[in-house]
């Protein structure tokens, strides 16, 4: 038996299996996003009965996705105050942009927001710190060049056992040559950083397709990496 099978009470959806972690995962995001049919809840109690943590990761599920809704309900709240400039002359260069962020945004969409669930959604959730907070006095990196802003970050940060380093390849995104012969250049900057977490978090997704932090027990979880 696979671990997804149909879902007699709702036509062409999928049954997790508890009994998996996929299964275990799909089954806590339905009841949290209230799409849980009487299947899935038989489902749910039966696995509560043989494995009553499966309460506890539901609980961790629910407080971590309010969290995320408030941090997101934050950011946009600071995002409707902000008045955009209206854009004068030719919009085709920006338009480009846009169309090049389009396709290089999905993995940079889904890697901040991971990093985000890791770190406990720091400056958006009311009460939450940021363990980076302070490698800079605030007149110094006011008075910087961008260049100087980032190397004191990456020095301060080294020495503070945040900043592990740089990759050395930086990966061309595009070369536009320019009508004073010069040429523009956008390149991916990579840097290689540490932080410190008392969570961690696994994506599931949802029948509809959305995506969902599941907390991840510490007990099994085994030291990874992505390269």
């Amino acid at each position: 038996m696979s671990d997804l099978e149909l879902n007699d009470g709702r036509a062409g959806a999928i049954r997790p299996d508890p009994s998996t972690p996929d299964g275990r995962d799909m089954l806590i995001s339905r009841v949290i996003d209230a799409e849980a049919t009487g299947d899935d809840w038989r489902a749910f109690r039966a696995a509560a009965e043989t494995d009553p943590s499966i309460w506890r990761d539901l609980a961790e599920a629910q407080e971590q996705h309010e969290s995320l809704c408030e941090a997101f309900r934050a950011s946009a709240r600071v995002a409707d105050a902000v008045e955009l400039p209206e854009l004068i002359g030719d919009t085709r260069p920006f338009q480009h942009r846009l169309d090049m962020v389009g396709r290089w945004g999905g993995w940079a969409v889904a890697a901040a927001l991971l990093l985000v669930w890791a770190t406990g959604f720091q400056g958006a959730v009311p009460g939450a710190g940021v363990q980076s907070a302070g490698l800079l006095p605030g007149t110094a990196l006011a008075e910087a060049t961008p260049d100087q802003a980032l190397d004191r970050y990456l020095s301060a940060g080294r020495d503070a056992g945040l900043v592990v380093g740089e990759v050395p390849d930086r990966l061309v995104i595009e070369a536009v040559p320019l009508d004073d012969g010069t040429i523009e250049v956008m390149y991916l900057r990579q840097f290689i950083e540490r932080r410190v977490t008392d969570r961690v978090f696994r994506e599931a997704r949802t029948d509809a397709g959305t995506t969902v932090p599941v907390p991840v027990s510490t007990q099994n979880l085994q030291r990874s990496k992505a390269f």
